[in-house]
């Protein structure tokens, strides 16, 4: 500002900002948005945006069905009844997807390749999307948006405030917290306990509750399946192929039953869950040693994130029922539970203790919450509620249940003039020459105008631009230059934008094994599939190209140039008229990628090592799998067939090469191995084709001349768990050994003083080792 003190700023404050008797301006986000919050009715945006078609408008929404075509290869359906939509899935069978937010779908379509004939919408079978608050419990429609569900279930638990309206209350406390609005507005339950994940918040929530859910098909109609026996593995739950998830049915609770829902996870908004529980008990009065008690007489203990699915403690609850409610029967509870849900040291997500010790925490505080809250539902005359000390009454509380206000702030920042260091008059100065602050000059005519049309056309309708005539606070803030755009839905983004004629699109082509040596690379079909306009290599590059990059020194490469470093690395890009068509045909060249040759380091699936072919030699002779030895790959994705367009050759980049003095030194035995075979004689000779000199000693003679060099084969397979072979046992002493003499001195007695064997350390890294 440019007066001096508090007073000297007053008149210059925007409307949103206000002084403090110290002299500090405070900027809010309520003053903000009683400010700039414009209606969108209110905008200029608003009166140039078309009229919705009448075609959307029209009620009941006739059945669409968007065609696959050559470019879009799924189909789309949107049927209206549910005859229509059980008809569709008896004819597309798992080759048909019914779609609601997509997400699960789209991560599937993207990330593994895994794809549909067509996609079913069920949002206008009005059986799927209807929500009903019934007499004996809630009626949730399998498609119905989640926030419709919340809304129902928050209305049904305040038209229910005792133990009545307990599940629905906890169905709806989970909710808030699940995912964000705008996926809240298209998600549906049918989708998430379709997808089984074993870290759901809402799977274990209906467990707990007893829920059920009804699945309809054309051939069998409509059947009931209990919630606890629909999931039945990893991602798997019993559902057939052409059976579709009608509704969710949901019971009140009854008098003295108690629901709570917990979860852990790294941060309240829009996370997963490291353990989601749900628990619940029946309560009834019973007299016990002369006194009335709290007795469980029903019990249900469901978890989440401690096991491929989510889980129920049964052995805990079995032993929970009929125990008195107190804090000594929970204590003794508390080891059983986590005994019986915990988690081992090597599952998935790691942090076994914690997890563990989360399925104790939670039970201990579902015992605490319900002990408070039998003090207001308990009738009259009943025991009194448990006692909990006083340390852990605080357990009670659950940030589930916690209000959940809108995000907002506030920014204190100080007055502009600093008494001491500058003077207090515009443009004097301060005791050591430096210049304090000026006035700042009204803006000019043209300045004016600049700002009034600096809305982007969604300045407020009958804004005068009076704000443009004040002077600007320092510190003051502003809402983004693009905001409004964004909030009105007139921001265009690329997707937006109407592509130019003839654009292509590019996908890459990538390793998908590392190290290896790139030996040739066929793209022909590749390159014949429908809208592809070329898929470029390293090899490619024209005359005098540039294959280097790098923001100083050019010492990375574009495109992989006969040796692919790691896996990711840049291979190639595939490019066409659609992304869908250049991702179809990197993805082709990525099977194509292997087929001639061998693996040597383990297949990229984890499954067996193939054995060596007969009689084969890699280029440049020598031996196989011997020190230091080099075999062909052939690359591809996990589980793909193999082609015949690519040939890599992988190496052990970690084996020093060979050293001539060091190779004279050493006993030249060469060993293959392989996987618990052990192989005859001429078998072994046949497959391994390496030869090594060995002194064997003779009977009869120990003396030099009496000696022989006899070629051996060995074949050997070592694991490493077990005892190495030393020097100085025999061949017949040696695990899973089978050795082969050929020529002079057949069948003499050998004995072994050392030997090198190729060991599979690690999936992925076969190495040889002197033994």
């Amino acid at each position: 500002g440019g007066g001096g003190g508090a007073g000297g700023c007053a008149a210059s404050l925007p409307s949103d900002c206000k002084l403090l008797p110290d002299g500090d301006v405070v900027s809010s986000t309520a003053s903000k948005l009683a400010k700039h919050t414009t209606p969108y009715a209110a905008t200029d945006a608003a009166e140039s945006e078309p009229a919705l078609p009448e075609e959307l408008l029209a009620w009941p929404p006739p059945p669409l069905h968007i065609p696959a075509a050559p470019r879009r290869p799924t189909a789309w359906w949107s049927p209206t009844s549910l005859q229509e939509l059980l008809a569709l899935k008896a004819s597309l069978g798992e080759r048909g997807r019914i779609v609601t937010g997509a997400s699960e779908v789209t991560i599937e379509a993207r990330y593994k390749r895994r794809s549909a004939d067509a996609y079913l919408s069920p949002s206008r079978v009005p059986q799927l999307v209807a929500c009903e608050d019934g007499a004996k419990g809630l009626t949730l429609g399998a498609c119905a948006p989640l926030s419709d569900v919340e809304a129902l279930c928050e209305a049904a638990g305040r038209a229910r405030p005792g133990c009545e309206g307990e599940a629905a209350r906890a169905c709806a406390t989970m909710l808030r917290w699940f995912a964000s609005t705008q996926i809240r507005n298209v998600a549906s339950l049918g989708g998430n306990i379709a997808t089984a994940s074993p870290i759901s918040d809402m799977i274990p929530t209906l467990l707990a509750c007893g829920a059920s859910l009804t699945a309809a098909s054309e051939a069998r109609g409509e059947r009931t399946v209990p919630l606890a026996g629909f999931v039945t593995g990893y991602r798997r739950v019993a559902l057939e192929p052409d059976e579709v998830i009608v509704s969710f049915f949901v019971p009140h609770c009854a008098p003295l039953e108690f629901v709570r829902p917990y979860k852990q996870a790294r941060r309240r908004e829009d996370d997963i869950s490291i353990v989601s529980c749900a628990l619940r008990v029946r309560l009834e009065p019973a007299q016990r040693e002369g006194r009335g008690v709290w007795v469980v007489s029903d019990a249900a203990l469901a978890y989440g994130g401690l096991a491929p699915t989510a889980v129920l403690a049964a052995k805990t609850a079995d032993k929970l029922r009929g125990c008195t409610w107190d804090a000594a029967a929970v204590d003794a509870l508390l080891p059983a539970v986590m005994s019986e849900l915990a988690v081992p040291h090597d599952a998935p997500g790691g942090q076994p203790e914690y997890r563990t010790a989360l399925a104790g925490s939670f039970l201990f505080k579902f015992f605490v919450a319900t002990s408070a809250s039998l003090a207001t539902v308990a009738p009259v005359g009943s025991p009194p509620p448990p006692l909990v000390a006083e340390a852990d009454a605080s357990a009670a509380v659950s940030w589930l249940e916690e209000p959940k206000p809108a995000s907002g702030g506030e920014q204190r920042f100080p007055h502009a003039s600093y008494p001491g260091l500058e003077s207090q008059s515009p443009g004097g100065k301060t005791a050591w020459g430096i210049e304090g602050p000026r006035a700042i000059e009204p803006p000019t005519a043209s300045e004016k105008e600049a700002r009034r049309g600096g809305d982007g056309g969604l300045a407020p309708k009958g804004s005068s631009g009076a704000d443009s005539d004040r002077v600007r606070v320092v510190g003051e803030s502003h809402p983004h230059a693009a905001g409004r755009l964004h909030t009105t839905g007139e921001a265009e983004y690329t997707d937006d934008v109407r592509p130019p004629a003839g654009m292509l699109h590019a996908w890459l082509v990538r390793a998908t094994v590392a190290p290896a040596s790139i030996l040739r690379i066929d793209a022909a079909a590749a390159r014949a599939m429908p809208g592809v306009a070329d898929v470029i290599f390293a090899s490619d590059l024209p005359p005098g190209g540039q294959n280097a990059l790098g923001p100083v020194a050019k010492d990375e490469e574009c495109f992989a140039d006969g040796h692919a470093s790691h896996v990711g690395q840049v291979i190639g890009v595939a490019v066409a008229d659609s992304i869908e068509a250049a991702r179809a045909a990197a993805e082709a060249q990525h099977q194509a990628a292997g087929g001639e040759g061998e693996q040597e380091e383990g297949y990229p699936d984890g499954g067996p090592e193939p054995e060596p072919e007969e009689g084969r030699d890699e280029e440049g002779g020598g031996e196989r799998g011997g020190e230091g030895g080099e075999g062909e790959l052939s690359g591809g994705w996990p589980g793909e067939e193999p082609g015949e367009r690519a040939v890599v050759r992988q190496r052990d980049e970690d084996a020093p090469p060979p050293d001539p003095v060091e190779r004279l030194c050493a006993v030249p035995l060469a060993a293959r191995v392989l996987d618990q075979q052990r192989l005859s004689g001429p078998e072994a000779a046949s497959v391994a084709r390496a030869y090594a000199r060995l002194d064997v000693p003779v009977e009869g003679g120990d003396d030099l001349a009496a000696r022989s060099v006899v070629p051996l084969v060995v074949v050997a397979a070592v694991r490493p768990a077990e005892p190495d072979p030393v020097a100085g046992q025999t061949l017949g002493h040696l695990p899973n050994v089978a050795a082969a003499h050929e020529g002079k001195g057949d069948g003499a007695p050998a004995r072994l003083d050392a030997v090198v064997l190729e060991v599979n350390h690690l999936p992925r890294c076969r190495r040889a080792t002197r033994l």
